[in-house]
């Protein structure tokens, strides 16, 4: 027994209704931009996480993490992290410190049981247009902007949690130019297969995501066309991993 939840059939769909109940059920209203974020575990419970909340500052914290493994030991420690995140908000301005902390906080645990965990923050300044970020371990962050043509990918700033017990993480800051998108995701995105076994890749998503952003007038239609895309590619394949996402749009009414 773990946290009160007993391994098992039962134990397993209490966890899967916990873990459910920790994403958020509205994200939060930012004037100018659009939010949007999806979920979806490859068993009955999954390492993969996202949240989004405001900072004492006013700001906005994007969180991604995937924890490594699947199952049980992957979701509850997704949900430790949840908990670990906003229990530190004070540092939500300073992505690069949270995750040092939140490594700090975890490091033993995950030592103990050999597990670590990926993580990516994007804090959000609306007042200011810029935007921090920081990774530890995870996918690329992408940041592109159709108006301008600007396109980034923004690789990880160190190892995952609960590698390096003293890590400190450094940070990337951008500004937030009219029509900046953004987009968090987890390998199940990139590493989705095919009945050929075939992955969807890094090659895919980034022809997907310049089209998108140019075409697409929001954040929920852009995570409409991502969940369409993939489960088009996968063509009813067993989901091998889960599928996690988060994305931000500058709203096209006031990119025009």
């Amino acid at each position: 027994i773990v946290l009160g939840i007993t391994y098992g059939g039962n134990g397993t769909r209490r966890l899967k209704n916990i873990q459910r109940s920790l994403l958020p059920e509205t994200l939060p209203d930012v004037s100018g931009v659009s939010l949007a974020g999806y979920y979806e575990s490859a068993l009955h419970v999954g390492g993969d996480f996202y949240d989004v909340f405001e900072t004492p500052d006013g700001g906005i914290l994007m969180c991604m993490a995937d924890v490594m493994g699947k199952g049980v030991p992957a979701a509850m420690f997704s949900v430790i992290i949840r908990t670990v995140l906003r229990a530190q908000k004070e540092l939500g301005a300073l992505p690069s410190a949270l995750l040092a902390k939140a490594n700090q906080i975890l490091y033993a645990d995950l030592d103990r049981v050999d597990m670590f965990i990926t993580a990516q923050l994007v804090y959000l300044n609306p007042t200011e247009r810029i935007a921090a970020t920081a990774s530890a371990g995870h996918c690329p962050l992408l940041v592109g902007n159709h108006l301008t043509g600007k396109f980034m990918s923004i690789e990880a700033d160190g190892p995952p949690l609960g590698i390096i017990e003293d890590m400190e993480y450094a940070g990337t800051q951008f500004e937030l130019d009219p029509g900046t998108h953004i987009l968090m995701y987890t390998d199940g995105i990139t590493e989705a297969k095919n009945r050929a076994g075939e992955m969807w890749n890094d090659e895919r998503l980034d022809k997907w995501w310049r089209q998108a952003i140019a075409d697409l007038p929001d954040a929920a239609a852009i995570k409409e066309s991502l969940i369409q895309s993939v489960a088009a590619f996968v063509d009813r394949a067993p989901a091998t991993d889960d599928l996690t996402f988060l994305l931000m749009a500058d709203n096209k009414e006031n990119t025009q």
